[in-house]
């Protein structure tokens, strides 16, 4: 089983930029040679990892031992950058080859149904843009601290380069394996994979809802202010705690804004070219990281600080924006893009810690009464009880309206209900008795409801 990783950025002297460049060209060159040897011979996916370097090596390097090769290497490499580019284009293949299988099956079944498949194949990319990736040999230290020996082509010959590192440490309990340099502009990064040593696997869930102490903390993922709720369940279903992550209005409108300006530049010309606004672009993508960081490292160490044994969220893969302007939908398709990033963050952090995160059917979670199980009403403060609006902040439950309170907290309670119910730990309510409510479009402002000629305007 896979250990836990991450990967930290550290910032390189900007020097020898060129030989950079041309080491990456290089070594994208070689990887390319490789997938074609693996097209000519797909049965050497089937080769062992520990047999890979010296199978492929028996075919294209010449040695006293086999001085003539069917695939001789046309360019002069060290051995260890060499082997970097053999693992790629081994990865590269064989994701090719599985993406292949898994079309093949589908259009034989397809075609078993006797309809229609309009699938065109996936296709072996031949050209490839890989930064370089520096196994131990091809890069080396040089006895001072922040300091690091790099393995360069100059275009005739292999020489070692000196770069200085700084940036964020090595944090503690953590193995560095095989550096990748990163070149963006004139600001070349030194990214460094990190596996977690002396790490305890968290157990099967099977295993694990069997014990008194079980706890889940179950995620409510939202497009309002309130960007995240999660509550704290036992096994039996009971909320024990809940906190609330704010910051979304303030999030959505420093997006638009952007969006804004980036819509207004595209108006000017008419011409959507490669490179326009880029510095705005960046910014937009730099606020969503740090958004996605920010609330799953908070969720993540709330549930540790509270004991929790698996983190659940709503399995949201559907989501599409709605028609509108274009700052209006690329800012809601951005909202559903933060929820996913959210979603992927936590589970590599929660991991780390040892917690196991899963996802639930997210039907009805905001529309069902937790306690009860029957319809609810979504309603703000100063409006009456009996619609469902959505995005609403509060709820009533329209069988017995002593439930009530924060929606978003109701639908956290349901979605770790959902969860344990999975594994018997309690038993969903029936169907509800009382009529659905009516599903209401359009804003509600100070007392009064405006309609929007039909179009649903709402925070989800």
């Amino acid at each position: 089983m896979a250990k836990p990783t991450k990967t930290i950025k550290r910032e390189l002297t900007p020097r020898k930029l060129e030989w950079l460049a041309r080491t990456k060209v290089l070594f994208n060159q070689v990887v390319e040679f490789y997938v074609r040897v693996l097209s000519t011979h797909p049965n050497l996916l089937n080769t062992h990892s520990d047999d890979l370097y010296s199978v492929f090596e028996r075919l294209t390097i010449s040695n006293k031992k086999h001085p003539c090769v069917p695939y001789p290497l046309p360019w002069s490499i060290p051995a260890m950058l060499r082997r970097a580019a053999i693992k790629k284009a081994y990865g590269v293949y064989q994701s090719w080859h599985s993406h292949r299988q898994r079309w093949e099956k589908q259009k034989n079944k397809a075609t078993l149904k006797g309809k229609k498949f309009a699938h065109r194949p996936p296709l072996l990319t031949r050209k490839y843009n890989f930064s370089v990736q520096f196994y131990k040999g091809a890069w080396k230290g040089t006895g001072v601290e922040n300091e690091l020996l790099l393995n360069l082509w100059t275009g005739t010959s292999w020489t070692w380069v000196k770069y200085k590192i700084s940036g964020r440490d090595l944090p503690d309990n953590w193995k560095a394996l095989s550096p990748t340099v990163v070149v963006k502009g004139n600001k070349p990064r030194l990214h460094i994979p990190l596996e977690k040593e002396n790490f305890n696997y968290p157990k099967k869930l099977e295993v694990q809802t069997k014990k008194k102490d079980f706890k889940i903390v179950a995620v409510d993922l939202n497009m309002g202010d309130k960007l995240a709720v999660f509550t704290l369940l036992n096994s039996d279903g009971k909320a024990l705690a809940t906190k609330f992550i704010k910051g979304g209005s303030y999030l959505q409108s420093r997006r638009k804004r952007l969006l804004g300006k980036i819509a207004k530049s595209y108006s000017k010309t008419g011409i959507i070219s490669s490179g326009h606004s880029r510095h705005k672009w960046d910014k937009i993508k730099q606020i969503q990281d740090y958004e996605a960081h920010r609330i799953s490292r908070r969720i993540v160490d709330w549930a540790t600080s509270q004991g929790a044994n698996v983190i659940v969220f709503e399995h949201l893969g559907n989501l599409k924006p709605q028609k509108g302007k274009y700052s209006h939908k690329q800012n809601q398709k951005r909202a559903y893009w933060l929820k996913s990033k959210i979603f992927d963050y936590t589970k590599y952090k929660a991991f780390t810690n040892g917690i196991i995160t899963s996802r639930v059917n997210p039907a009805n979670t905001s529309r069902l009464c937790a306690c009860c199980g029957e319809w609810v009403s979504r309603h703000h403060a100063d409006e009456p009880i009996g619609n469902y609006r959505v995005g609403a902040d509060n709820f009533t439950c329209l069988a017995n309206p002593l439930h009530r309170g924060d929606a978003d907290r109701n639908a956290s309670v349901n979605i770790g209900l959902k969860f344990l119910s999975r594994y018997d730990l309690v038993s969903l309510k029936g169907k509800p008795l009382v009529e659905r409510p009516r599903l209401v479009s359009g804003l509600y402002i100070q007392g009064k409801s405006l309609a929007l000629s039909g179009r649903r305007v709402g925070m989800f």
